[in-house]
């Protein structure tokens, strides 16, 4: 049982790692585009319905990374991702209604998105509280 336990344990601390990860945002995400990604790959990735992918090609286009700087294009990919649960691209893509990047400015579908992405992260926080259980249980 104790085995079964710190098994447990071990996959949900590294999910919840990867997610803190996932989490930050600027210059992680850049590096990660720029030195792992490049636009052809990622974009062949996005077009077959991985989320990560069309989340990064929207960040791409949206700050102009490796290619032509498109918002509308980025509005595009990140709703793509957003629309299957993407925390990250439903953030971003809230962003966009809010400042009026490559859409109409409207405060209402960027509460909307904000509020999908808020979720997710409220998911994240479960995770971490379940996490600390699992650290009493030793």
């Amino acid at each position: 049982m104790k085995k079964i336990l710190l098994i447990v344990f071990l996959l949900i601390s590294l999910i919840v790692i990867w997610l803190i990860l996932d989490r930050n945002s600027g210059t992680l995400i850049k590096e990660r585009t720029e030195q792992v990604l490049d636009y052809n790959k990622v974009k062949e990735r996005a077009e077959q319905g991985l989320d990560l992918a069309q989340y990064f090609l929207g960040l791409m286009y949206q700050e102009g990374e490796g290619i032509t700087q498109d918002y509308s294009k980025a509005v595009t990919w990140y709703r793509k991702a957003a629309e299957q649960g993407h925390a990250r691209a439903q953030y971003s893509l809230g962003q966009m209604y809010d400042q009026g990047l490559g859409v109409t400015q409207n405060y209402k579908e960027a509460f909307k998105w904000y509020r999908k992405a808020a979720e997710k992260m409220e998911d994240l926080e479960e995770l971490e509280t379940l996490e600390n259980l699992m650290k009493n249980l030793k």
